[in-house]
């Protein structure tokens, strides 16, 4: 405890790097999701081939890190006194006013970020998958197939994974 008392700056900016990298892993996100959308236009005989995906149905899974993210930052910004040095009475009331609001904050981002890693996965997956394979592997597997509608359901197979 008296630990905890002597080192309300250095808890502060944990916090603070706890959000930013936090931020960073949505930044991550959303980069593969485009990478692994990016891939199926590249390597997909249809021009109109997307990922079936949306922010609503992801936000579902993850929570809304948005809101997370903004309480985060307008506790930081709200506090930044703490940030530098601290004595006796600042480290009463970060421990009386604060300290319950960043444990919740720091939870949510805990709970945003498993599910954020549980939602990366299938995308990291596509992406990986689409790398493993080349356009010509792709035209020479649809073109095998008996029928149209029978390749265009192999075609599925690669190029709709979601």
């Amino acid at each position: 405890m008296l630990t905890r008392l002597w080192s309300i700056a250095k808890q502060y900016n944990e916090f603070g790097r706890d959000v930013e990298a936090f931020a960073e892993s949505l930044e991550i996100l959303v980069e593969v999701i485009q990478k692994a959308d990016q891939k199926l236009h590249h390597f997909a005989l249809s021009p109109n081939a997307e990922l079936r995906w949306d922010w609503r149905s992801l936000r579902q899974i993850i929570g809304d890190c948005e809101q997370t993210l903004e309480d985060c930052d307008d506790l930081l910004i709200r506090n930044s006194k703490y940030a530098s040095g601290s004595g006796p009475l600042r480290n009463i009331e970060w421990n009386l006013l604060l300290q319950a609001d960043v444990d919740s904050l720091q939870r949510r981002i805990q709970q945003h970020t498993s599910k954020l890693r549980l939602a990366l996965t299938p995308f990291e997956m596509l992406v990986s998958l689409l790398d493993q394979f080349h356009k010509p592997s792709i035209v020479l597997l649809t073109a095998t197939g008996t029928s149209s509608r029978e390749s265009g359901r192999m075609l599925g197979i690669c190029t709709s994974i979601s």
